[in-house]
């Protein structure tokens, strides 16, 4: 069985530049159909820590949304943590989420024009 670890780094990688949230994680819609994983930040932070390079790009749904960008192999006697790299946002043609906010747009009653003139 795989680690939690190696569970959140394979999802990454399949996630491409659309990334992963804490939501992704959560049951019964576990996004690799395993158990779910409670502290995605801890993992992130332990792959971080072997070097590979995961922003956090942006929010969706409230949480923060994880990229997996590149690997970074530490040469010896080098930190294993990958250099920070600077966040650019989320990519403009990412799907959106299942959760995000859409403007909804509802034709006027007349208590809109009360509202108005109030």
């Amino acid at each position: 069985m795989s680690t939690q670890k190696d569970r959140v780094l394979t999802a990454l990688r399949h996630a491409g530049p659309t990334g992963l949230t804490q939501v992704d994680w959560f049951a019964p819609n576990v996004c690799d159909h395993g158990p779910p994983v409670t502290r995605l930040a801890a993992r992130i932070n332990e792959l971080r820590d072997e070097g590979h390079t995961i922003t956090s790009s942006g929010t969706r749904c409230g949480c923060a949304v994880y990229v997996l960008r590149e690997s970074f192999s530490a040469g010896p006697g080098e930190p294993g943590r990958a250099p920070v790299v600077a966040d650019t946002g989320p990519a403009e043609d990412a799907p959106t989420a299942l959760f995000d906010p859409v403007e909804i747009h509802r034709p006027l009653s007349p208590y809109d024009a009360e509202a108005e003139a109030a």
